[in-house]
């Protein structure tokens, strides 16, 4: 069976491997065919007598020659010999490489070509990464799905096409067997045009009644996913095996997919904006056939209020944001014209520098043309208050607000048809302590224009006025969301088919497939059946694989006239042994990639692929993982113990121990290559297998890279990471691994909030209990309440013996925080073994005094190298920043390479340092400095802290222009509060200038005349360097 049509219009890519290794290899290349990209593979030759000279032809012709490498392929010699033709023919080789594969000595060139490592890698990045070396070598992508006729026969012009063979496996998928629902199509074709009439001008949409939003909804196994994806594709022209609904014929319409299926009950809204700006970017077509750009003209401003968003956001990808292809360049482009209206550089990438310069200036310069008619303004001024970890979905809706004012002041007829569509939404519905099905209403409101699909288990009770829990409810609010409304778009509950439509779906494949399947047994599967779509997609597999066997065998009512639990069994028994375990163990978690499952039932990829095709496997699309088994179906699966060769418990939960033990390779390998997205992934992944699973939490043997709870603490951003883990229903912990999940939520609140619910954490089960009363005090250290947390770390000693080193340590590091150097000293000397105690513990205490001298470059370097976690490794180089400013050995270059890190990773307090010793270069250029303080001031803000940042560049700034208002400016910008040893210096530089502040009981090492010396001789330095890059200031 093909897993797509081979295509080699314009420049195409000619694809290399083994048929075994189709499910692995071939999960990242379907998809790319689908998008249109011209991908050639062998089954695309025409088999003649002169073959080889054809083989050779293609080859070189080629603009691409991807090859796929495995421990199968690279040993046949089709694919040896297809490879020393690409290489003779100077065709670009790309190596995929599936697998650890030793290279045999003929292609032993390969370890030297251009290559991409599968294992390791996401679906998405692996998938990205081919994506950007077929765009990198310009093989052509198709954007328009209609054939020429030029060069046909006249006799074949005008076939009927739909009464052709498909081949497509993904036939029997409930993606796509049981979508085919007539009234299904109809309200949405009704509710496109209700869509129309507001973008035409005829309905008001500005008034309080939505009437935007198409629900369908029912139980487990009645195909909505399937319904879902099939509407979208109707409506995208994509889906012309629909016979019973026809072509489109409702104008051109922009999909936009959001699927909460893998959400683990969290949004990640990010995400979901992505995904629409990606589809914005596309074409459309219009009603004399021809293609044009989705949207007539750039929408700057939504697109500048996108930016700042996602540069708000994003821990990850801060390069472009988390966009690729068109979308990024789209939005470049975008920030490209703003530039340039602005009179100001134009920015040459995208970049969270990029928008961050292009926002900074749109904020203090305009123009004013850009913000008039809008909310921008307020808009940007609030993203840049977005806390540490958050995604703010409170902004989504007023971003999508943006959108809606973008739209309205575009020509009626240029207006787009959005319609989003938005499946497993009963993951969202009524979670627990969670307010995204009350956000999601914010955003629907926000977007009048559009139109909203959404399917699920459950009936919305958007309308209900007892849901005080939504920003948006009642039947005044969602009066077509009532149970007595009878046009669309509306609520339609999705039963099971009809006879008649169960009946014709049989004989279509039957047709489609050429099985002998009597009329008399179609009629007995549609009574057994009994209409249940998850029902008959089983008997569909289980006639297909029968049938694959033995082509044109009697299908009979022995075999497939079963309740489903023992179709399910049937269809398990066609498998080969191998094959059924592949099965199984995609049924250990709900979502996989082939990789896992090859791990976690110990098969081959050849098995995998072959689970894939022939056992109840759907696609999963927008996640990181490609495919997953529908929930009944594993439900039944892992209850099996009557198939052949069936796992009992013990089989089952060795299995799941495989599972963690790859996902923990995952972490291992990942987190050595920096991969912050996988890494994050990798954990969750983990986290998930061991929660579903009761898994243990620790591996003893392994502890330094096996261990949950580290891998999780030094993640490269726990607010990403608490949105790929399920929101528990329990507030109680009850095992380790719920108060690791509950850990990693908790961490996400807002300050007090979060210490309230970290200090709850503190008497559950579990090494998590500790690590959350161990961040409780970290964030009361930030806000200065050293007490408080010295309270709980000594208590989490007594608790925790075990690990009591490393909590005295943080005990000392919070009495040097809160000034009692002594004391700290002391403890450090009484309760640590020599071998263990921090070895520049005193240096950092002698740094508090302005004495730099014993916190040499090389203790410094040997710190950062031991370091286990990058997130330690950025502090660290922050901290060697200031030193270095402050003995006038660091450069600008340096400063702003390490204020781009720590935005890209939200490393707040970081960022305020950087542009502290930024603004040190600045000193003496007021306007630049102003600049520079603005920002400071909004972390401050965000953080909410009285962190004396601004005041300690005032300060500098007075001493260097002795001007009387300087000084009184500085003092002014004191936040009152509590202060840390953090805060001496600006103490001093405050005395000088004539405003002493409050004194705060300091425990000295040295006399304070001396600290206030070796502090005036710091600032000396900083403003003797600040006036030589600016003589006359």
């Amino acid at each position: 069976m093909r897993p797509f049509d081979p295509g080699r219009e314009g420049r195409f890519a000619f694809i290399s491997h083994s048929h075994a290794d189709r499910g692995t290899g071939f999960e990242f290349l379907t998809p790319l065919a689908r998008e249109g990209f011209q991908l050639w593979y062998d089954e695309g030759l025409t088999p003649t007598s002169d073959w080889e000279r054809e083989l050779r032809t293609t080859i070189a012709g080629s603009a691409l020659f991807i090859l796929l490498v495995s421990g199968v392929s690279v040993h046949r010699d089709e694919v040896v010999k297809e490879t020393l033709i690409a290489r003779e023919a100077g065709v670009p080789i790309l190596a995929l490489h599936l697998g650890a594969t030793p290279l045999p000595a003929d292609i032993g060139f390969l370890g030297a070509v251009q290559g991409i490592e599968v294992v390791g890698r996401t679906y998405d990045d692996v998938l990205g990464k081919v994506r950007d070396q077929l765009e990198a070598h310009q093989v052509t992508k198709l954007t328009s799905e209609t054939p020429s006729d030029e060069g046909w026969d006249e006799d074949e012009v005008g076939l009927d096409e739909s009464d052709k063979p498909s081949l497509n496996i993904g036939d029997t998928s409930l993606t796509n067997a049981f979508a085919d629902r007539i009234p299904e199509s109809e309200a949405l074709a009704n509710s496109i045009a209700h869509q129309r009439a507001a973008l035409r001008g005829e309905r008001r949409v500005n008034v309080p009644e939505q009437t935007n939003v198409l629900v369908f909804y029912g139980g487990a196994g009645v195909g909505k996913s399937g319904l879902s994806q099939k509407l979208e594709k109707w409506v995208s022209g994509r889906a012309d095996e629909l016979g019973h609904w026809g072509p489109w014929t409702g104008g051109p319409v922009v999909p936009v997919r959001w699927d909460f299926n893998d959400s683990a009950g969290d949004v990640q809204y990010a995400r979901l904006l992505r995904s629409m700006r990606q589809a914005l970017e596309g074409d459309v077509q219009g009603d004399d056939g021809s293609s044009r750009p989705i949207l007539p003209r750039p929408l700057l401003r939504f697109d500048l209020g996108l930016a700042a968003y996602l540069e708000a956001v994003s821990s990850q990808d801060r390069q472009s944001l988390g966009l690729t292809g068109k979308a990024a360049g789209g939005l470049l482009s975008s920030l490209q014209t703003i530039a340039a209206r602005q009179k100001a550089g134009i920015p040459g990438e995208l970049s969270a520098a990029c928008v961050q310069q292009v926002v900074d200036r749109a904020l203090r310069l305009g123009p004013p043309q850009l913000f008039k008619g809008f909310t921008l303004k307020e808009f940007l001024a609030d993203c840049e208050r977005i806390p540490q970890g958050s995604e703010a979905p409170e902004l989504v809706a007023r971003l999508m607000y943006l959108l809606t004012e973008e739209i309205y002041r575009l020509p009626p007829e240029q207006r787009p048809a959005l319609v989003f569509f938005l499946d497993h939404f009963e993951r969202v519905q009524r979670q627990p302590g969670r307010s995204h099905e009350s956000n999601l209403t914010r955003i629907v409101t926000a977007s009048p224009y559009c139109l909203f699909v959404i399917t699920g288990r459950n009936k919305l009770s958007w309308a209900d006025p007892g849901r005080t829990d939504l920003k948006v409810a009642g039947p005044t609010r969602w009066p077509w969301l009532t149970d007595q409304v009878e046009f669309d778009p509306r609520q339609h509950s999705l039963g099971r088919l009809s006879a008649e439509d169960s009946e014709g779906l049989y004989k279509r494949y039957r047709t489609t497939y050429g099985w002998n399947m009597p009329d008399e047994l179609i009629a007995r599967l549609v009574s057994r059946s009994d209409g249940l779509p998850l029902h008959i997609e089983a008997v569909l597999k289980l006639a297909l694989s029968l049938n694959e066997g033995e082509p044109g065998r009697e299908l009979t009512a022995q075999q497939l006239d079963r309740d489903l639990p023992e179709v399910v069994i049937q269809l398990m028994n066609v498998l080969t042994p191998k094959e059924r375990d592949a099965f199984r163990a995609a049924c250990v978690l709900p979502f996989f990639d082939s990789r896992l499952v090859e791990v976690v039932g110990d098969v081959h990829a050849g098995d995998v692929a072959n689970a894939v095709t022939y056992a109840l496997v759907e696609e999963n699309r927008d996640s990181s993982y490609p495919y997953r088994v529908h929930d009944e179906v594993r439900s039944l699966i892992r209850q099996d113990r009557s198939s052949e060769g069936y796992w009992g418990d013990t089989a089952w939960a060795e299995a799941a121990r495989r599972g963690l033990e790859e996902a923990k390779r995952r972490i291992v390998m990942a987190h050595s290559s920096d991969a912050q997205t996988d890494e994050t992934r990798a954990v969750a992944l983990a986290v998930r297998i061991a929660h579903e699973w009761g898994l243990e939490t620790t591996d003893r043997e392994r502890l330094e890279e096996t261990d949950l709870e580290r891998a999780v603490t030094r993640a490269p951003s726990l607010g990403l990471l608490a949105q790929l883990l399920p929101a528990l229903p329990c507030e109680t912990p009850r095992s380790g691994i719920e108060t690791l999940i509950q850990f990693v939520h908790a961490v996400g609140l807002p300050y007090d909030q979060g210490i309230k619910a970290l200090m709850k954490l503190g008497d559950a089960p579990g090494r998590a209990a500790e690590i959350s009363l161990r961040f409780a005090t970290y964030r009361l250290r930030a806000l200065h309440r050293y007490e408080e947390a010295l309270e709980i770390l000594a208590r989490v000693i007594e608790l925790f013996p075990d690990s009591a080193n490393y909590t005295k340590k943080q005990y000392a590091m919070t009495l040097r925080a809160g000034r009692r150097f002594r004391d700290a000293l002391d403890y450090i000397e009484a309760q640590l073994p020599p071998e263990v105690r921090p070895s520049r513990f005193r240096a950092i205490c002698d740094r508090r005094h302005g004495d730099f001298t014993s916190d040499t470059r090389a203790a410094r370097d040997h710190a950062r190298k031991v370091a286990k976690s990058a997130r330690i490794q950025l502090e660290l180089d922050v901290v060697a920043l200031v030193v270095d400013a402050h003995e006038g050995l660091a450069t600008e270059e340096q400063s702003l390479a390490l204020l781009e890190e720590s935005t890209r990773r939200k490393y707040r307090s970081g960022v305020r340092t950087c542009l502290r010793v930024l603004g040190y270069f600045h000193l003496a250029d007021e306007p630049k400095l102003r600049e520079i303080i603005g920002r400071i001031d909004r972390t401050i803000d965000e953080d909410e802290t009285n962190a004396l940042t601004v005041a300690h560049l005032l300060a500098l700034r007075a001493l260097l222009t002795g001007d009387p208002a300087d000084a009184l400016a500085a003092h002014a910008s004191v936040r009152p509060g509590p202060r840390g040893a953090v805060s001496i210096p600006v103490e001093v530089w405050l005395e000088e200038l004539g405003y002493p502040l409050d004194p705060v009981e300091t425990q000295w090492l040295i006399p304070y005349e001396q600290v206030r010396a070796n502090w005036m001789r710091v600032a000396e330095g900083i403003i003797a360097r600040a006036k030589a890059r600016t003589p006359n200031p």
